[in-house]
């Protein structure tokens, strides 16, 4: 329940963990973008962020997870859920956006 009151403790709708050090500046443009107001976190790593993924698909944990596609498209293992958001490319770094996708979010 801690993890999913954490962005409460910021003064934030919803918490985002992702996987490391330089992904929460690329999230944070994303979700200043959108509607909602996000505390983001990182977790150390996609191990230790594969956790949180199961917490929300096995206990139904109200918080997201926002991870790099990595090669998710090539192997068939991949956990969908609505709080797990995926990059459309490898990585952060790789993904290209436009204005017109940009504005919908």
């Amino acid at each position: 329940e801690a993890l999913e009151a954490k962005g409460l403790f910021y003064n934030k709708e919803i918490t985002v963990y992702v996987e490391g050090q330089d992904d929460p500046l690329f999230w944070k443009y994303i979700f200043d973008l959108s509607k909602f107001r996000a505390h983001i976190e990182d977790v150390g790593g996609n191990l230790q962020l594969e956790k949180y993924i199961d917490k929300i698909i096995q206990e139904n944990a109200d918080f997201y997870v926002a991870r790099d596609n990595d090669h998710s498209d090539f192997i068939n293992h991949t956990k969908n859920h609505q709080r797990i958001i995926n990059t459309y490319g490898y990585s952060i770094e790789n993904s290209m956006y436009n204005m017109a996708t940009i504005q919908e979010i």
